[in-house]
């Protein structure tokens, strides 16, 4: 029996040569990310202007 852990499916990822990328999935993750970050950027950058800021 062939026990399958995390640090065994990241090093067959990694060595196995054969990366196939979903390119949807993909594309909707790296969307995500931008879209938090300029959330995060958007709000530092206005947070001075809130009505209860002293």
């Amino acid at each position: 029996m062939v026990v399958f852990t995390q640090s065994n499916g990241l090093r067959w990822v990694i060595f196995s040569g054969k990366l196939q990328i979903y390119l949807p999935e993909f594309a909707l993750f790296v969307a995500l990310v931008v879209l938090l970050w300029s959330s995060i950027w958007h709000l530092y950058k206005t947070e001075c202007t809130f009505a209860d800021m002293d």
